[in-house]
């Protein structure tokens, strides 16, 4: 019957949407579950204390700068980003697990407005708003890649850059994810050619590129 047909042909257009909201549901609990302990876990000690430093140099932020910092999880890199930009510039965080943002409004007592439950694929600000995107190792965990760089796009200025870091390489963090769990064992980091094409797409233009030991590094230019 055509109505049968119909039902059958949406529910199969459907599935694929709704496979990704499990996906996106489990990932999204799972982060809410080691919020708590994620400073704890990964960056109390000194060494990656410095280290963090060290990676902001990579920003090339400037004072002034409007920045975006997308899966900012418990707010680790926030006070760095916002003593580089300075008394004029702004930082704004942005995360899917509201628990991680519950726990960076705790951190930042005096900035809890600059922290937002938000989806990096579709960003809750006008065009033209920031003069860096930064996405610091949360870039695996977003479902849709391109959509998200298309966002990031839309959001930089002209000459604006986008940068997605890791303080270890795309083969470490695969290892690390599939030893994590099946909420994010599948979490990767694109080779250099899907960025490429990528951001064929939207005009933008890739700057530099490195995946190696204690680095993956990736900044793309806004024309």
């Amino acid at each position: 019957m055509p109505g049968g047909v119909a039902e059958k042909e949406i529910a199969a257009y459907m599935l694929p949407q709704r496979i990704g909201d499990i996906i996106l549901s489990k990932r999204r609990a799972f982060f809410d579950s080691i919020a708590s302990v994620w400073d704890e876990r990964f960056y109390h000690v000194t060494k990656e204390q410095k280290n963090l430093d060290r990676h902001c140099a990579l920003y090339d932020i400037k004072k002034g700068h409007k920045i975006l910092d997308i899966g900012c999880g418990t707010g680790v890199m926030f006070g760095r980003f916002k003593k580089l930009a300075g008394k004029r510039g702004r930082v704004i965080g942005i995360d899917f697990s509201s628990a991680m943002i519950k726990h960076a409004r705790n951190k930042h007592k005096n900035d809890k407005k600059n922290f937002i439950c938000a989806d990096a694929h579709c960003l809750p600000f006008e065009s033209k708003t920031f003069d860096r995107v930064i996405c610091f190792s949360c870039f695996p965990h977003l479902s849709d890649k391109k959509k998200a760089i298309k966002e990031a796009a839309r959001v930089l200025k002209s000459k604006g850059m986008l940068v997605i870091s890791h303080l270890c390489s795309s083969r470490k963090i695969a290892a690390i994810h599939k030893c994590a769990g099946t909420a994010v064992a599948k979490d990767f980091l694109p080779p250099k050619t899907d960025f490429l094409l990528t951001i064929k797409d939207i005009g933008m233009q890739l700057l530099e590129f490195k995946d190696e030991k204690g680095l993956y590094l990736v900044k793309i230019r806004k024309p």
